[in-house]
């Protein structure tokens, strides 16, 4: 009976340390998912890692709304989409090509907060005190790009966070279309929106709700026609999901606006 009892044994250690395997990450490896976030003081701007599997990740530091990365909020788990990188930042390892989405469900176990400790510095330049004006905290460059001449049809893709329709990210996206279709004299716009299927890393799904296509492409609609584009629009929604696999996943949730003149 005690020789049962610790083949039983064995094999539960050995299913653990299995399962540890199966989710340590390697460098260069894509992975996919939801978890609490996790907020490191420094010296100089807080942190925000996260933690999967045995390992601790880092995803950015605390800016405000006109950076590139957009810091979770606490009480909330958040969606996570990223390459393995081999640098480590603030005890973690640092996602590249990182992005994600805070999840709208309250979850009282995101709280952790973590300590300054000298070996962990951000060496960055903090904006000076008072309002941002819109401005992210560590200078970059938020001008729209400059769009070569041209009157042939174009296409532009906006990109959103899981299941959310238009916010902060996008006005660079609409200033753009806005600029070109008044360069050709735009007659008519054509929006067709999408959502997506997210094949997370431990095989479990996550899809956006098939609403969202549709409210993507009405709020798009309603945006570009307030801001005065008049162009004849139609409007189109997918009623499947994208589904990538595993990969580049949030690339399903698109938007794609194409001006002809």
């Amino acid at each position: 009976m005690e020789s049962l009892k610790n083949f039983v044994k064995t094999l539960f250690l050995f299913g653990a340390g299995l399962l540890c395997s199966l989710i340590h990450a390697q460098e260069g490896q894509r992975i996919q998912f939801v978890a609490c976030p996790i907020v490191r003081d420094t010296s100089t701007v807080p942190c925000w890692l996260t933690r999967y599997g045995d390992a601790l990740y880092y995803m950015g530091i605390q800016s405000d709304v006109s950076a590139d990365f957009q810091p979770p909020l606490q009480g909330h788990q958040v969606l996570v989409e990223g390459i393995v990188g081999s640098e480590m930042i603030c005890g973690g390892v640092v996602l590249e090509e990182i992005k994600i989405t805070t999840m709208p469900e309250l979850d009282g176990s995101c709280n952790t907060m973590l300590p300054a400790e000298d070996r962990y510095v951000i060496d960055v330049y903090p904006r000076p005190p008072g309002p941002s004006s819109g401005r992210l905290a560590f200078q970059v460059n938020i001008d729209p790009p400059v769009l070569e001449p041209s009157m042939d049809e174009k296409t532009f893709t906006l990109y959103f966070d899981f299941d959310k329709g238009v916010t902060f990210r996008q006005p660079r996206d609409l200033t753009a279309i806005m600029s070109y279709a008044e360069q050709i004299s735009a007659t008519r716009v054509e929006i067709q929106a999408y959502y997506a299927r997210h094949q997370l890393s431990n095989g479990q799904t996550l899809d956006e709700n098939p609403a969202v296509a549709i409210r993507r492409a009405n709020q798009l609609d309603e945006l570009l026609n307030g801001a005065g584009l008049k162009a004849d629009f139609t409007l189109n929604w997918s009623t499947t999901p994208y589904t990538g696999g595993g990969f580049e996943d949030w690339r399903g949730r698109r938007a794609e606006v194409t001006v002809f003149p």
